[in-house]
Parts: structure tokens; C-alpha cells; sequence
């Protein structure tokens, strides 16, 4: 006869392997409606895109952000796997499996931030630098006819 724990610890799995499979395909739509998201964001900026250079940073952004949302999915996948996986093993291998999938989400995360802060540092747009160069100008010449220490009338 089965223990009372036994059968306890039994329910815990499977309601375990039920939120594993429940969340995998979460995790699998989610990554396919991030990947399609992207697309259309893809489509707006290039459309909006004033120069080669912001039309390729697009493309690039685009590319990173789509293998972030695939990678998502397949994790879904994995995670959803997880229901029917009975060997030891095998349950580990997939577990192994989902935790670098989330290394690579993590790294590839990172790149982007870091891409897209240097992006928006370099970024100079002809109209505004035109405006800040301006303004940089007129108070030079402003501090220029002012005098540097306090009058003394």
C-alpha cells in the first residue's frame, strides 16, 4: 500500500509538471507574438528611418530582439516538455536545457541595452544638432562680452 506522503509528494509533481506545461506554452506564444511585435516595429522605424546608418541599426535591433523572442519560445517548448519527461535524466537534461536558454536570453537582453544606449549617445540628427550648435554659439558669444569677475563700480 502507498503512503500517505508518498501519494503527497506524488499530487505536488504533477501539479508541478501541470504549471510547467501550462507556463511552456505561455512562454511559446508569448516568444511568437514578441517575434511578430518586433516585425511591425521593424516596418514603422525603417519607414521613419532618416539615414543608412539608423535603417541598418534598425535591421540589427530588429534581428537581436526576433532571436530573443524565438529563444523565449523554445524554452516554451522545453518547459512544456517537461510534462511528459519521466527519466531522471532526462528531466535534468532539460533542465539544463532551459537555464542556458535563459543565460543566452540574458546575454543577448544585455547586448541590445547596450547597443541601443550607444546608439542613442551617437545619434546626431541634423536638425537637432543644427538647433544645439546654435545655442552652443550664441552663449559663447554671450560669455565672451560679459566680463569674467565681479564689477567693481
Amino acid at each position: 500500500m502507498i503512503s500517505e506522503p508518498t501519494l503527497l509528494i506524488a499530487a505536488a509533481n504533477e501539479g508541478a509538471l501541470f504549471w510547467a506545461l501550462v507556463f511552456g506554452v505561455a512562454s511559446f506564444i508569448g516568444g511568437i507574438t514578441l517575434i511578430f511585435a518586433h516585425r511591425r516595429g521593424l516596418d514603422l522605424a525603417t519607414a521613419e528611418a532618416e539615414t543608412a546608418r539608423n535603417q541598418r541599426f534598425e535591421v540589427r535591433k530588429f534581428r537581436r530582439r526576433s532571436l530573443v523572442g524565438s529563444l523565449i519560445a523554445s524554452m516554451g517548448v522545453t518547459m512544456a516538455g517537461l510534462y511528459w519527461v519521466t527519466d531522471p535524466k532526462l528531466f535534468s537534461l532539460f533542465l539544463l536545457i532551459i537555464l542556458g536558454l535563459l543565460a543566452g536570453i540574458l546575454v543577448i537582453a544585455m547586448i541590445d541595452f547596450f547597443s541601443v544606449s550607444l546608439h542613442t549617445l551617437t545619434d546626431t540628427r541634423a536638425s537637432d544638432y543644427k538647433t544645439l550648435l546654435q545655442k552652443y554659439q550664441q552663449r559663447k558669444r554671450e560669455s565672451e562680452t560679459q566680463p569674467l569677475g565681479p564689477s567693481e563700480d
